[in-house]
């Protein structure tokens, strides 16, 4: 029987899955909503369409990665590792944007990728923290 914490990161698993996806074959609509979000909220600036797809591939890859970071800390939640690297990716990610917010351009998409990444973050840690709390509370519980 799969815990909580495991279903939860396999269902965020999948959905790495297909947002990577997403990312490297319809960039430009992601662009187009994203900007469409920025005009009707009237904050920040539309980001230009890209010219090259480099940064599509590489958005997939790491799609891919955070994906079977998610399997694997699903698969084995005794390995902390798999977990922390994941909430290390996070934190890196949501550091970024919100520097390219603050030092180069005030995009509203930097804002909302900040936003998304610190929620994943904060999920990421209440998961663990609660996984963690269940099993020290079954250990102390009394046996029959």
């Amino acid at each position: 029987m799969l815990t909580l914490y495991s279903r939860a990161l396999q269902v965020l698993g999948v959905l790495y899955l297909l947002a990577g996806l997403s990312f490297v074959f319809y960039s430009s609509e992601w662009l187009s909503i994203v900007n469409a979000g920025s005009h009707l909220l009237h904050f920040g600036d539309p980001l230009p369409e890209a010219s090259d797809r480099l940064w599509n591939i590489i958005g997939g890859s790491q799609c891919a990665t955070l994906a079977a970071l998610s399997f694997l800390s699903a698969e084995s939640p005794k390995v902390r590792g798999y977990i922390l690297t994941h909430l290390l990716a996070k934190v890196t990610s949501a550091a970024g944007f919100l520097y390219f917010f603050l030092n180069f351009q005030h995009s509203f998409v930097y804002v909302l990728g900040g936003g998304i990444e610190c929620l994943i973050f904060l999920f990421l840690v209440w998961r663990l923290l609660r996984a963690k709390l269940v099993k020290q509370r079954s250990q102390d519980a009394p046996t029959p």
